[in-house]
């Protein structure tokens, strides 16, 4: 169940990186300062090429969840993505107090 949850969400962020160049650069940089592999697509023919509803809904349900595995223990990062409303590549490597402007 949690194997099927991490490859929807993997799918799902393959979809968004395909369809968006900037996204997938922002993706990639929060992924590579935390240590972890962007998910690629599987071979063709194994993705839906759409999500229903019911999927949409089914991880909402199944994140809300708690599920314990017996058979492994695996460390779970968490990554908080902030986008910004309108973002520049060249912003995303800068912290928050580089971009401000101090006015003295």
């Amino acid at each position: 169940e949690v194997k099927h949850f991490h490859k929807i969400i993997d799918e799902m962020l393959v979809d968004v990186m395909e369809e968006n160049a900037e996204i997938r650069i922002i993706l990639q940089t929060y992924f590579q300062q935390n240590g972890l592999e962007l998910p690629t697509a599987g071979p063709k023919g194994s993705r839906q090429s759409s999500r229903s509803p019911s999927q949409t809904s089914l991880l909402s349900t199944r994140s809300s969840r708690s599920t314990t595995s017996t058979t492994s223990q695996t460390s779970i990062k968490v990554l908080e993505l902030n986008f910004p409303a309108s973002s520049s590549v060249t912003d995303i490597s800068r912290p928050p107090s580089a971009t401000s402007s101090s006015n003295n």
